[in-house]
């Protein structure tokens, strides 16, 4: 986790906001994805294709001649792979390769 400095001065009644953001579940490159069909969509070369230790419900069918290292099971901001990638669903690789570190297939 990474944290801003927030300094507060309290020299009466204060109000504060914070606001977070959640990283899409998918990271290529510096681009976020919502899925993995979305992220496998985009990709035009070979590319190493990071995701949070989440559950993904789609099939996923590799078709294009591209080499994708799928690292899975990453913290929200990335920075660790604290858990599990699941891909509930089929997957067919029928072009190119797929290398996999920390994903279930169910």
């Amino acid at each position: 986790m990474h944290f801003l400095p927030c300094p507060v001065t309290f020299d009466g009644d204060k109000s504060c906001t914070a606001t977070f953001t959640r990283h899409p579940p998918v990271l290529i490159g510096g681009t976020y994805y919502q899925t993995l069909l979305d992220a496998y969509a985009a990709l035009l070369v070979d590319a190493i294709v990071m995701s949070q230790a989440t559950s993904f419900t789609d099939g996923l069918t590799l078709d294009k001649n591209v080499h994708i290292l799928l690292h899975g099971g990453y913290n929200a901001d990335y920075s660790a792979q604290t858990g599990m990638t699941t891909l509930q669903g089929k997957l067919t690789v029928e072009k190119g390769s797929l290398v996999v570190e920390r994903v279930v297939i169910r």
